[in-house]
């Protein structure tokens, strides 16, 4: 029988060396989860895992995953590059970056900042951690070489070398722009108000198209009724009082930062399958800063690569209504065996088209 693995809270989740005996009896060198680990590779998530891992009912002190040897070395190898296939076939992403703080032989006494990058498929329902050593251009510019498409971002610096490419079009996110001008309220309340009432007319449309549960091309319909209007009014707006205020006051800063991303946050006016915002990327990074107040850092750049991984797939079964619990027991127990030419089947989408699993409660 295959170790249980249940999830409640996850409070206590490590990857960790060690050698244990399998549920059969046979004795088997393991890859357990514990905090402990020479090698650095370990994973601690957050306590309100319960949005990852809903119907795991098993008690936080009595949770426990073990993994074959084998098993962490495929899901750090082989594993993530068939999801990534899977995620770059994708025409539109989300992206957005968080930090981690990671132990660093290098650094005594101290923590090295690392940053986890995410990219999210709204259409495929997949999302992808990234661990890098940094926040520089070289991750992105690394991991979507191969990639073609609608790319949405915060405005984050290092994406704009997609600008550069004609088969990446960059697109910005209404909600970044909205954080700005509600900062400025403090500083010009007649501005900033204005402004926040024509985006929230916006959102107002995006709900609407959620109510109905209109498709991609009514979407696209509702918004050019509703919403283009409201951002020519803004655009409009912009130009007349850009120059009227201080650059460098609140507001200043509030209208600049729309003004400069303004024709790429139009975008989505154009496509039906495009967010107003980034906000559905944000939301799969929530687990990580949940989980920074919890494990503090993880054991080295190897550790969080693996921790990536595991965000990644259970990320993925949240998406995709898959019970991880399920999910993690079946793989796990498959994975040593697995072809590697047949690891894509374990990958939770195409897991979830042969294996029935409860659905989980929300």
């Amino acid at each position: 029988m295959h170790p249980h693995v249940s999830l409640a809270a996850m409070s206590h989740f490590y990857f960790h060396k060690a050698i244990a005996e399998k549920a059969t009896g046979a004795s088997k060198s393991v890859e357990k989860i514990t905090t402990r680990d020479s090698t650095g590779g370990f994973i601690r998530l957050s306590p309100p895992q319960e949005q990852l891992l809903p119907n795991a009912h098993m008690p936080v002190e009595n949770m426990e995953v073990v993994l074959p040897t084998g098993a962490i070395i495929r899901f750090s190898t082989s594993v993530p590059v068939s999801y990534l296939k899977e995620l770059i076939s994708a025409t539109y992403l989300q992206g957005d970056e968080t930090p981690i703080a990671v132990l660093d032989k290098q650094k005594k006494g101290d923590t090295h900042q690392g940053y986890h990058w995410v990219y999210y498929s709204p259409e495929e329902r997949l999302v992808l951690f990234d661990y890098q050593p940094g926040r520089g251009k070289e991750g992105p510019a690394k991991l979507l070489k191969d990639y073609k498409g609608y790319l949405q971002t915060d405005g984050y610096a290092a994406y704009n070398q997609f600008e550069a490419r004609e088969d990446v079009v960059l697109v910005g996110c209404m909600a970044h722009a909205r954080r700005y001008f509600e900062h400025a309220l403090d500083n010009d309340k007649a501005r900033a108000e204005k402004m926040l009432l024509w985006m929230q007319a916006l959102y107002v449309v995006e709900r609407e198209a959620r109510e109905k549960n209109l498709s991609v091309e009514d979407r696209y319909l509702l918004r050019q009724q509703k919403a283009r209007p409201i951002m020519d009014l803004l655009g409009e707006w912009l130009v007349e009082e850009h120059s009227k205020v201080l650059p460098k006051s609140a507001i200043g800063k509030a209208i600049y930062y729309l003004v400069a991303r303004y024709n790429k946050i139009y975008l989505y006016l154009e496509d039906g399958r495009l967010e107003i915002d980034n906000n559905p990327v944000e939301n799969a990074i929530r687990p990580v800063a949940l989980g920074r107040k919890n494990y503090l850092f993880a054991g080295s750049h190897a550790g969080a690569q693996r921790a990536a991984i595991v965000y990644s797939l259970l990320g993925c079964c949240k998406l995709q209504g898959i019970n991880a619990n399920d999910y993690l027991q079946d793989v796990l127990q498959r994975l040593p065996e697995q072809p590697i030419n047949q690891l894509k089947e374990l990958l939770p989408p195409f897991w979830k088209k042969t294996n029935a699993s409860p659905p989980l409660q929300t």
